[in-house]
Formats: structure tokens, C-alpha cells, sequence
């Protein structure tokens, strides 16, 4: 269906501008494709208007390693706090390389955010494709989304402490939509 939506955008943007070569109008598709591919891993939110940030970070360890540090940061193994707040992490369902959870901060009722990473084999390394979305109604979040997911993948080249015992290496970040993505406002403590 949304396949469907995007090739009638491109059609309809060629009928409408008929000089349009087919080869442009083509490109106008894929584009619009590679938009929605970007957007797969997304949450979600049941707010109309909310802050989100989409980021696909490469690392140097494997896709088992990554995992188990990102299960160890969520579980709060090893006595593991998340720098940005103190947030909470649940995990919701970790399967083939998928890890969904929420993030909770502030006081009650917290701030809600749901996030998807999504790891993939890359070489001898792992490729993982993060989205976060905040629940509540917001425009700018103070890079919160990108922390989110941020917080679960860096290593200590970033500040970022181990929970397993593997130091995790980010060798390339791409920020995507973040349209707030400050990597120092990962590690700030709790309002007292």
C-alpha cells in the first residue's frame, strides 16, 4: 500500500509536469522509496506532532556482540545507568537482529519514547539502523531521540561505559532525520 502511494505521487508528479522526463520522474520515485525504506524501523506515535530521529551507525564488532552489549545497557547489567537523565529502558522484543523498546524519563507521568534498532551484518562489522520517537506531543526534543538509541551503541571513544565488558567501536554515524542530534547532551545528569 505504501508502494502504491509513492508511485502515484510520482506519477501524479509527472502528469502534472508533462516536460518532466520519464528518467526524473523515475528518480522522483526512487526517492520517495528510499524515504519510506529509511522510515521502516520507526515506532510510531500516536502524537501528530513529536520529535523523532532516525541514525545508522556502523561499528567494528559483530552483530551478536553489539546485541548483547545493547541487551546488557537496556538491563542495566553490570550496574549500567543511562548518561542522558537516568532514563529507563524496557525491552519490548529483541528478534533476528531487531531490538524494539520504550525509554522513560522524568518524573511521573514520564516522558515516553519508543524505539526500533534494527542490526545488520556489515563485513566483519555491524551496520544498525535506530529510530526513536517520542509518544507525547513535542517539536524539538534537546537531542533526546538521538540519546536514545545514541546511548545503546557508543563506546568509551564517546564517553559511553560498557555493560558486558565489550567496548563497542562506532566507526561511521549517520544522523538522518535527527533534526537535534548533540552528542554531548547524551551525558547529562538528572534534574535534582
Amino acid at each position: 500500500l505504501k508502494l502504491q502511494f509513492l508511485y502515484l505521487i510520482a506519477l501524479l508528479t509527472h502528469l502534472r509536469h508533462p516536460t518532466l522526463p520519464t528518467m526524473h520522474a523515475s528518480l522522483v520515485f526512487a526517492a520517495l522509496l528510499a524515504t519510506a525504506a529509511a522510515d521502516f524501523q520507526c515506532p510510531g506515535s500516536s502524537s501528530f506532532i513529536h520529535a523523532k530521529c532516525a541514525v545508522t551507525a556502523h561499528l567494528a564488532q559483530n552483530c551478536t556482540a553489539v546485541g548483547t552489549e545493547i541487551k546488557a545497557r537496556m538491563g542495566g547489567t553490570g550496574g549500567w545507568v543511562d548518561p542522558h537523565n537516568k532514563g529507563i529502558y524496557a525491552l519490548s522484543s529483541f528478534d533476528n537482529g531487531v531490538v524494539a523498546g520504550t525509554h522513560k524519563t522524568g518524573a511521573a507521568p514520564h516522558y515516553e519514547d519508543k524505539f526500533t534498532l534494527v542490526l545488520s551484518a556489515e563485513g566483519a562489522g555491524c551496520k544498525v539502523d535506530a529510530c526513536s520517537e517520542s509518544q507525547v506531543t513535542s517539536v524539538l526534543d534537546a537531542s533526546t531521540n538521538y540519546c536514545n538509541v545514541h546511548n545503546l551503541y557508543c563506546g568509551s571513544a564517546d564517553k559511553c561505559q560498557s555493560a558486558s565488558g565489550v567496548d563497542l567501536t562506532v566507526t561511521g554515524e549517520d544522523k538522518g532525520s535527527c533534526k537535534q542530534s548533540d552528542a554531548a547532551k547524551c551525558f547529562i545528569p538528572p534534574r535534582q
